[in-house]
C-alpha cells in the first residue's frame, strides 16, 4: 500500500535514514525523497523491480535499492546505516503477479524485526528507531484463529516490537483501511 499523506515527513526530524522493505514500484522511496531523508535504502526480492527502481531513482545519490530477501538480508543492509532510522516494513506476499516473495515467509515481518533488534543492540548510539508497518489488517485475527493469509497475529508483532524498545508507544494511521499502518515510536 502506498504511504499516505505526509506520514514520513512527521518522523524525518527524528531520523536521518529511511529503510524500506518491499520497494515494489517505488512509492516509499518517492515519499522518503519528498520527506528529505539524507539516506534512503530499499530492499526488494524481485530482480526486475530492483532494476526498474534503480533506473527510476538513479539521479538521487541518497537512494540505494538493494536486491535481496528482507527475511534474511535486511541485517546486511542495516550494517551500512550509521544514522537513526525510520523503517517502512511492507515486504510481504501479494497476489499481484508483479511482486516477488519468499514462499517460506509470506510475511517476513518477524524476521525483519529480529534483524532490526540486532542492529539496535549493536548500535545503541543510534537510539530507538521509528518503525512503521503497513497492512496490519492482515495480522488482525479472530479470537480463536489466526488470519489465513499470513498466519501471524498482531499480538506477536507487538511483542516482537517490544523486544526492540520496551518503551515503544503504538499508534495507527490510515492506509488502505482505517488503522492499517502500525507506528512504533519511543
Amino acid at each position: 500500500m502506498p504511504i499516505v499523506d505526509d506520514l514520513l515527513g512527521r518522523y524525518k526530524g527524528a531520523s536521518g535514514a529511511f529503510v524500506e522493505t518491499g520497494t515494489f514500484l517505488g512509492d516509499g522511496v518517492r515519499r522518503a525523497i519528498e520527506a528529505e531523508f539524507d539516506a534512503i535504502y530499499s530492499i526488494e526480492i524481485n530482480a526486475d523491480l530492483v532494476e526498474l527502481n534503480r533506473g527510476t531513482f538513479k539521479a538521487y545519490e541518497q537512494v540505494t535499492i538493494v536486491h535481496g530477501d528482507s527475511s534474511r538480508d535486511l541485517g546486511a543492509l542495516l550494517a551500512r546505516v550509521r544514522a537513526p532510522i525510520t523503517y517502512w516494513l511492507d515486504g510481504h506476499y501479494s497476489a499481484n503477479p508483479l511482486t516477488g516473495y519468499n514462499p517460506a515467509h509470506l510475511s517476513p515481518v518477524l524476521s525483519e524485526l529480529e534483524q532490526i533488534r540486532a542492529h539496535r543492540v549493536a548500535n545503541p548510539q543510534l537510539g530507538d528507531p521509528i518503525i512503521l508497518i503497513d497492512d496490519v489488517r492482515l495480522f488482525r485475527c479472530s479470537s480463536d484463529r489466526l488470519d489465513g493469509h499470513f498466519q501471524l497475529s498482531l499480538d506477536a508483532v507487538l511483542a516482537k516490537l517490544s523486544t526492540i524498545c520496551p518503551a515503544y508507544r503504538f499508534t495507527y494511521a490510515e492506509g488502505i483501511q482505517k488503522d492499517d499502518i502500525l507506528i512504533a515510536h519511543p
